[in-house]
């Protein structure tokens, strides 16, 4: 059976690489809550894989009657929310850095997102702050590209 899009394969498969780093020993991520989509029940401290991603297909031949070389490229983001009242900008920060750091792991442990891609890699982030109430907001989004066959 063709399959469109491998992108809904790679959301599951990133997350499940973030759950299997946060049972790591020590892991900054242990005691984050790990969603698909944005939480509801949104925690101090969250990270979960958007909703939103994108693909590009790249198509070997259209009148091959292989579809080995068909190949897509999947940009998908991890979002990480650090929401505490009581650290300082510096302290919420760098902890939403060691959070976001935890995809860097979780991708070197497993490039193929349990199958799902054929390599996967963080390929940047962008930092925001800000105050809700006397809680300090601190977000940091993690894009990750991944590369998959389509067959």
């Amino acid at each position: 059976m063709a399959v469109t899009s491998r992108i809904a394969a790679a959301q599951d498969g990133l997350l499940a690489a973030l759950q299997a780093q946060a049972a790591g020993q020590g892991s900054p991520l242990a005691g984050v809550q790990l969603t698909l989509g944005w939480p509801v029940d949104q925690q101090a401290e969250s990270c979960w894989v958007d909703e939103a991603g994108s693909a590009e297909q790249a198509f070997a031949s259209t009148t091959s009657p292989s579809t080995a070389e068909d190949e897509e490229t999947i940009r998908l983001t991890v979002r990480v929310l650090v929401r505490r009242g009581e650290l300082s900008y510096k302290e919420a920060r760098d902890r939403a850095l060691a959070i976001a750091g935890e995809v860097h792991e979780a991708l070197r442990a497993d490039r193929t997102l349990g199958g799902a891609v054929f390599d996967a890699v963080v390929v940047g982030l962008d930092l925001e702050s800000g105050v809700e109430g006397e809680a300090r907001l601190v977000g940091v989004s993690v894009r990750v590209e991944a590369r998959a066959f389509l067959a």
